[in-house]
């Protein structure tokens, strides 16, 4: 199909520039000698520009069946111009035929002669127009085929991160399996009641966890309901070194969220946090609002300044940062800072995702999680 054909607007758009063209083919009738009437004057230019601009739209599909970049030119040019000729010459067959008619129907015989003598000015006009024609519909082709190389760069592109998200997520499962299973390892000898209740914490989180993650969205509410029950699973290994101050208005639970953007937070704040000190220590999940219907969640840990850097990040921040990156571009930021023993881990989401439905609504409604300080097994 014709671009302009695509839409009414444009439809109506490119009719309307042919009404110059016939208001000026009319006058020159209306001043002829002698005079066409004025009524067959308008009426004979209408349909002569009318026939113009459908000649127009159906040299389109022949410049469609010769793209410049593929045909040869000793084709191309005698193709076009046969085209082109042929159209012009029937424009001109069509003005003649209209002459003869009006001629028969009045008793006055001065319209045929008069369309013979300008017959050669115009089959030239309709030649140049024709051919200005041929040059519109190619350069409309080009614009096409550059629409439509960009629009499959698009997909590509969004194929390519939806790919490279699916690979980000499917990492966060075996990570927090590893530390689980690591954890129940050290229990297993020194309190092996912990380590079979930890085994049942485990066995409801991985089910709580695949609800979540197999969503593309998930809400804040959801979210903060699965770190909860995995900071249980590491409450039954680190008993009273583990402390919880969760503080999540609940205005801002049903906002949008990536699934499992939480968990290598605080996974992280677990194992190179509470880990590392004797005395263990309090995590703080903290959510607010910020500006533009935005949102803002801190995770902040303490941890030994004195133990050694790590040469690299790890996995999961790397992924937090990877996912936010790609999911929302400019309008996501994650950043950690290190100050006074302490460990924050921040992450600003500036847009809103599609609204997001809960996997398991029975879940989360059976799931009271209040915002103030918890510690120990609550068991």
């Amino acid at each position: 199909m014709h671009p302009f054909l695509r839409n009414r607007q444009q439809l109506f758009l490119y009719l309307a520039l042919w009404l110059p063209i016939a208001i000026y083919f009319a006058r020159s009738l209306t001043i002829a000698s002698p005079p066409w009437p004025f009524r067959e004057a308008v009426g004979v230019s209408l349909l002569l520009c009318l026939e113009l601009a459908f000649l127009f739209l159906s040299l389109y599909f022949l410049c469609r069946a010769l793209p410049l970049n593929s045909t040869q030119l000793s084709v191309l040019l005698p193709s076009q111009a046969a085209a082109i000729l042929a159209a012009s010459a029937l424009w001109v067959f069509l003005a003649l035929f209209l002459a003869f008619v009006l001629d028969r129907i009045d008793e006055h015989s001065f319209r045929l002669p008069f369309v013979q003598d300008i017959a050669p000015d115009l089959l030239l006009f309709s030649s140049v127009v024709l051919s200005l024609a041929q040059a519109v519909n190619y350069l409309l082709l080009s614009l096409d085929e550059q629409r439509e190389a960009q629009r499959h760069q698009e997909q590509m592109r969004t194929l390519a991160r939806e790919a490279e998200l699916r690979s980000l997520r499917s990492q966060i499962n075996p990570h927090f399996l590893f530390n689980s299973l690591n954890s129940v390892s050290a229990l297993t000898t020194s309190n092996p009641e912990r380590a079979r209740e930890m085994c049942l914490l485990l066995a409801d989180f991985f089910r709580r966890n695949l609800d979540v993650g197999n969503q593309e969205c998930t809400t804040l509410g959801e979210e903060v309901d699965l770190v909860f029950h995995y900071l249980q699973i590491e409450m039954a290994r680190f008993g009273k070194r583990l402390q919880l101050d969760l503080d999540i208005p609940d205005a801002l639970r049903p906002f949008p969220v990536p699934p499992l953007i939480l968990q290598p937070l605080v996974e992280n704040a677990v194992k190179h946090g509470i880990a590392g000190l004797v005395e263990g220590g309090l995590i703080r999940i903290h959510a607010r609002p910020v500006s533009h219907n935005g949102l803002a969640i801190t995770v902040d840990n303490p941890f030994d300044p004195d133990q050694p850097r790590r040469r690299r990040k790890g996995i999961g921040l790397q992924n937090v940062r990877s996912r936010l990156e790609m999911r929302y571009g400019s309008d996501a930021r994650f950043d950690v800072q290190r100050e006074e023993g302490r460990f924050r881990a921040r992450v600003q989401i500036l847009s809103t995702l599609a609204p997001a439905t809960s996997a398991n609504p029975a879940t989360s409604a059976n799931t009271a999680i209040p915002n103030s300080t918890q510690e120990a097994n609550p068991a």
